[in-house]
């Protein structure tokens, strides 16, 4: 299906990503383990988040790139599209291969 992502967090105590996805006017929470393994959590409807997810330009996977160029040794550990002040972002959060805090990167998201 065609979706956006606006927002990806690693899950701290298992090896898994929880992914929200647009699709529609609908925002579905995903669970997606390091092995691949696929499910829904939830579906509802969330207007202001459909609305950012409609006026971006900046894809996840640019943003996370952008924030990986600076800090090539990161792990993603969370990507998240949101209204700072009236501007729309991606808030990259990276770890190191420990897990621990390495840099928070904002990306302009149009």
């Amino acid at each position: 299906p065609d979706g956006i992502i606006v927002d990806i967090d690693r899950e701290d105590d298992t090896d898994s990503y929880e992914i929200d996805v647009v699709e529609g006017e609908h925002l579905i929470e995903l669970q997606v383990d390091f092995d691949g393994a696929l499910r829904e959590d939830d579906r509802e409807g969330d207007d202001e988040r459909v609305a950012r997810a409609q006026d971006a330009t900046v894809t996840a996977e640019d943003a996370i790139n952008q924030a990986l160029e600076l800090h090539p040794e990161g792990l993603l550990d969370e990507a998240e599209l949101d209204d700072e002040d009236g501007t729309l972002q991606w808030s990259i959060s990276l770890d190191d291969a420990d897990r621990n805090d390495l840099a928070e990167v904002d990306v302009a998201a149009n």
